[in-house]
């Protein structure tokens, strides 16, 4: 029974790709980790697009309006690189709770639309610099 268990769950995740998180940032205090999948970065021209972790350590983050009274576990979201102009665009956007829920950010008008998010530009931060310089410096 256990056999046929895996075989089944093997079957469903090939088609699932495998995931490596590589830790790209870490705040001063230590209290949030970003990380890049380096094993999903699609790559057309000048444009990358990754998938990134965002780790608070446990108990230190709560969510934001409704979601005010949970503990952030992770933030997972996608995001596009142009290398060439030095800005960015966000694809999508997820905060999962201790709790097992998730709350997603997404722009229905966009969304509709069938339009993306638009290009901005890279923010002066730390985190954006590091991603920034991370996923430009990646090669297939």
């Amino acid at each position: 029974m256990m056999r046929i268990i895996l075989a089944a769950m093997l079957l469903f995740c090939g088609v699932c790709e495998a995931s490596d998180w590589v830790s790209v940032w870490k705040s001063a205090d230590g209290t949030v980790e970003s990380f890049v999948d380096a094993a999903n970065i699609k790559v057309e021209g000048g444009i990358r697009t990754a998938w990134l972790k965002r780790v608070p350590k446990p108990h230190t983050e709560k969510g934001l309006d409704d979601n005010a009274n949970k503990w952030v576990d992770y933030q997972l979201s996608s995001g596009s690189f142009d290398c060439v102009e030095m800005v960015i665009r966000e694809e999508s956007n997820a905060v999962y709770y201790d709790d097992g829920t998730v709350q997603r950010y997404e722009n229905p008008f966009l969304e509709s639309l069938g339009v993306p998010e638009p290009w901005m530009p890279l923010p002066d931060d730390p985190l954006a610099k590091a991603l920034m310089q991370f996923i430009c410096a990646y090669k297939q």
